[in-house]
């Protein structure tokens, strides 16, 4: 086992300090100096650590060095993974405008990658949510429940993505009763 999946297994039993010192170790024990992917990692780490500590800034920071390391010409870092992430964190710091900034770049990424390409969808209906464009959101949510049904995604999301359908087109409704 690396020290990057031992650091995820701490985070994941919440073990947060010990995922800091293991994540520090995998750094500090390299002897010619950290690699690209190792400072990806490194820094993909901090960010789940901080996010669980609470410090968005500071997880979406991380994530964010994370993604310019993944950008550097010799990485061969799939972008789309540390991008679904941070554009996770951006909307759950209410920071929309940046959240869609790294949005449109997952899209990029993820066209031949079903389940990444479904997450922006979510992530794109989340937004139009958020920023109360319902209908965009309602036909942007409608679209990924197509999408997730055809490629057989668990029914069990599908079905809280259905709930999240029912939610905007409740909005929607009052906002017409409202305006009438």
């Amino acid at each position: 086992m690396n020290l990057h999946r031992l650091t995820l297994l701490f985070i994941k039993d919440n073990q947060v300090d010990a995922a800091e010192d293991t994540s520090c170790r995998a750094i500090n024990l390299s002897l010619d100096g950290p690699t690209l992917s190792q400072l990806y990692e490194y820094h993909h780490n901090l960010g789940h650590i901080s996010h669980h500590r609470g410090d968005m800034e500071a997880a979406i920071d991380h994530h964010k060095t994370s993604l310019e390391i993944s950008r550097s010409p010799n990485s061969q870092v799939n972008q789309a993974g540390i991008l679904a992430c941070l554009v996770g964190l951006l909307l759950e710091a209410e920071k929309f405008d940046d959240a869609q900034v790294h949005l449109e770049h997952l899209k990029l990424q993820a066209v031949n990658d079903p389940g990444h390409l479904g997450i922006a969808m979510v992530a794109q209906a989340v937004i139009w949510y958020r920023q109360k464009k319902l209908e965009e959101a309602r036909s942007e949510l409608s679209r990924t429940i197509g999408f997730y049904a055809k490629i057989g995604i668990s029914p069990d999301y599908v079905g809280s993505l259905k709930e999240f359908l029912q939610e905007i087109e409740e909005e929607i409704n009052r906002r017409a009763v409202s305006d009438s």
